[in-house]
């Protein structure tokens, strides 16, 4: 779809609104070659502590990310391409497409590519709220 054809679609669809295409979102690529494509919110400036946040993410094949921890947010993890070893606290275990992963706040947690092609996955995070 071109980028005019996108421009003309950004009117109210069944009653939903389209909010904008994945080719017009933000990329960032981190230190360990983790690349985030920030779908919602648009980047990581506007995250939001009362709302979802959905990410595309890639690793490459044969790289590691450094080891992470979900501070203050749940994640969802549902792997779309490519296979590697998930690290989870202290459980290993091997990661294909299909899979979804729930990463609990505050759980570190590291992904290992191991295969021959980009490993992607779609990251959804939620805020936990602060007990008032």
């Amino acid at each position: 779809m071109t980028k005019s054809a996108r421009h003309k679609r950004r009117t109210p669809i069944q009653g939903a609104f389209y909010l904008k295409h994945r080719a017009d979102c933000p990329v960032v690529t981190q230190a360990d070659g983790l690349t985030l494509r920030y779908l919602l919110p648009q980047n990581s400036v506007e995250k939001s502590t009362t709302t979802i946040g959905l990410q595309e993410v890639e690793l490459q094949p044969g790289r590691q990310t450094d080891g992470h921890s979900a501070t203050g947010e749940q994640i969802v993890w549902q792997i779309l391409q490519g296979a590697g070893l998930m690290n989870l606290g202290e459980t290993q275990f091997a990661v294909v497409p299909g899979d979804i992963i729930l990463i609990s706040a505050d759980q570190p947690y590291r992904l290992t590519n191991k295969s021959e092609v980009a490993l992607r996955l779609n990251q959804i995070t939620t805020p936990i709220p602060n007990p008032s």
